[in-house]
């Protein structure tokens, strides 16, 4: 990285071509998962509301890195729409790919650990919740919750 003439980072070499690819094609890829993923997760949170589980019945170790990924999800778009040179293209593309590497395992372990009854009535809830959310809600600062 360079500085441009503001005083900026400049992308040169590998994050410049990373930043030129986030323009075109991969930008929308990227988009549409975090779309998705921005999706899934408050429709997985409305089902659990639906449940009306007790609080020791939810695990909370793991439901608190499911609102850290939604989080992150939420500040991904941000980033993918910085132009080229303000941030760091290759850092900001690598956790955001990580973030969303991350979803399948930590729903899927947090799903597990709850009461074994509970567990079919979620995944139901949870699928005709998140088949009536619009693509709008994916950028609901509050997770259209």
């Amino acid at each position: 990285m360079n500085l441009n003439d503001s005083g900026g980072l400049r992308p040169d070499g590998l994050a410049g071509r990373l930043a030129k690819q986030e323009q075109g094609g991969k930008n929308q890829t990227h988009r549409a998962r975090l779309e998705a993923a921005r999706l899934d997760l408050p429709a997985l949170f409305r089902a659990l509301d639906r449940l009306h589980l007790a609080p020791e019945q939810i695990p909370q170790r793991l439901i608190r890195q499911l609102f850290e990924l939604d989080a992150d999800y939420m500040e991904a778009p941000w980033a993918l729409d910085q132009p080229p040179g303000t941030i760091i293209p290759r850092s900001m593309l690598r956790d955001t790919l990580a973030a969303l590497e991350q979803l399948p395992a930590a729903c899927s372990r947090f799903q597990k650990t709850l009461p074994p009854k509970a567990q079919p009535t979620l995944s139901q809830l949870k699928l005709t919740i998140r088949s009536n959310l619009g693509p709008m809600e994916a950028y609901n600062p509050d997770g259209g919750i």
